[in-house]
């Protein structure tokens, strides 16, 4: 998924959601979107989110970017939306 204005939705911009594999979502514009921008699911596999805009989100409390057992990919803290974030696999 790639360079998309993503706007006003009334929970989350993007959510990969029920085992998402090899999924990348760059160069976004993601913006005023309810709870987050981007939501991966914590069964996804294989997938980044990087070099997207997420701003302005409508309700407080929550990160732009919610990623469940994220690994770090040497940009910076994940669930940070100005951020990257890496996604692996269920650890055991």
């Amino acid at each position: 998924m790639a360079s998309n204005l993503i706007a006003w939705n009334v929970a989350r911009g993007v959510q990969l959601y029920r085992y998402p594999h090899d999924v990348e979502v760059v160069n976004n514009t993601i913006v005023w979107n309810g709870r987050a921008g981007i939501q991966f699911a914590a069964s996804t596999e294989s997938s980044l989110a990087r070099w997207n805009i997420l701003a302005f989100k409508r309700t407080d409390g929550c990160p732009q970017l919610l990623a469940r057992r994220a690994a770090q990919s040497g940009h910076g803290e994940p669930g940070l939306g100005e951020r990257s974030g890496r996604l692996r696999g269920r650890e055991q």
